[in-house]
């Protein structure tokens, strides 16, 4: 076992036994090391998985919080934020379900648990901005850019 894949063991496991997380660790063609969750804060409308490759870790996120709206609503909501793109790229899925993608390629060196969590929170708060976003738009009917102007300072406010 490498070093990299001995901290996201590691790092998983103290997800598990520290935040009662369920953690599954599951095989995935090519990649040395998955494992995939799933948050109870957001109703359990995600599911995440961190994959570590040859060269790189991804993170990617399977939401399915706006599943049933048409993707004629969803696809300019998903452009915008990949424009604003703070961690991560969206995409649709042919059944509406939306992902989002975000790969860490490695230094000199390999990541330790703190980076590892880091990167994990900033796509939740992507995550979190894009439901807010989503939200605005397609529940309350705001125009798209003061829908998400309304969602950033929301957010803004709400980490101060």
């Amino acid at each position: 076992m490498d070093e990299q894949e001995k901290i996201i063991r590691e790092f998983f496991n103290k997800m598990q036994t520290e935040n009662g997380i369920a953690i599954e660790n599951i095989e995935k063609e090519n990649s040395i090391c998955c494992f995939r969750w799933q948050l109870t804060t957001d109703k359990e409308n995600s599911v995440w998985e961190l994959k570590q490759l040859p060269r790189h870790i991804l993170i990617k996120t399977l939401s399915l919080k706006f599943e049933k709206f048409p993707s004629e609503k969803i696809i300019p909501l998903l452009n915008r934020m990949n424009y604003v793109n703070l961690k991560g790229t969206f995409f649709l899925g042919t059944k509406g379900d939306i992902y989002l993608e975000s790969s860490h390629f490695y230094r000199n060196h390999f990541y330790v648990e703190e980076e590892l969590a880091l990167f994990i929170t900033e796509m939740i708060d992507h995550l979190s901005l894009f439901y807010l976003f989503g939200e605005n738009c397609l529940k309350n009917n705001l125009e798209m850019e003061e829908a998400l102007k309304t969602s950033i300072e929301f957010l803004k406010v709400k980490k101060s």
